[in-house]
């Protein structure tokens, strides 16, 4: 008798798979084959041993399997990571493909949604400030994977925020400060100045380095 270990799911490997024999005979066993590992991606392998008792009475058993050890490839196209937009709403696209068990369940930001020729789309909903878009596929054997961007909803800022409001620095330390709207959206254009130009320097980028030069406030 053949057994195989792990157990399959929905018939495919998703680790690399173990066959050993169990022999049997009224008469005894001469020899009974070794355990035999596969963890070579593909359908349809076959693994077999003979057994001989000791008369020299053959038995052969075989298990055939199929082994995916690979998670499917998510291609999340459409947002672009980083987008900025007043619309309540984005449609999300991706591409979604597995070559061996096959794309089993994809959900498109948190619901199910089919696949049709290798592309997944949906509609998601956009609250004020910034959101996570991700759409996450599981193969028939198991495996998940998934893509991710960062979407904002901007609209009229009421408030500026200066991260962080605080910072202590070493002597010869940088640090880059963060100014975002109260929607998380940053800040273009602000006027950058240090009261002591001389303790910190401030570079010409927006928003600026800042560089510790010597012990002060």
């Amino acid at each position: 008798i053949a057994k195989r270990f792990p157990l399959p799911l929905a018939n495919w490997q998703r680790t690399p798979v173990t066959v050993t024999f169990v022999c049997a005979d009224n008469v005894g066993i001469a020899t009974c084959p070794s355990p035999q590992s596969v963890s070579l991606e593909g359908s349809g392998q076959t693994v077999s041993g003979t057994a001989v008792d000791q008369v020299g009475r053959e038995a052969t058993a075989q298990e055939t399997f199929n082994v995916d050890l690979t998670p499917p490839v998510v291609t999340l196209t459409t947002p672009v990571d980083g987008l900025v937009t007043a619309s309540a709403s984005v449609v999300v696209t991706a591409a979604v493909s597995d070559a061996l068990s096959g794309v089993g369940i994809v959900n498109c930001n948190g619901i199910a949604t089919p696949v049709v020729d290798g592309v997944v789309t949906c509609t998601a909903a956009l609250r004020p400030g910034r959101n996570a878009i991700t759409v996450s596929a599981r193969d028939v054997a198991g495996h998940s994977s998934s893509a991710g961007v960062m979407v904002t909803r901007a609209s009229t800022a009421t408030r500026l925020t200066l991260s962080p409001a605080a910072r202590t620095l070493l002597v010869d330390e940088t640090a880059t400060l963060s100014l975002r709207d109260d929607f998380g959206v940053p800040a273009p254009g602000a006027t950058w100045s240090s009261t002591n130009p001389a303790v910190v320097a401030l570079s010409t980028d927006d928003p600026p380095v800042l560089t510790a030069l010597v012990p002060g406030t």
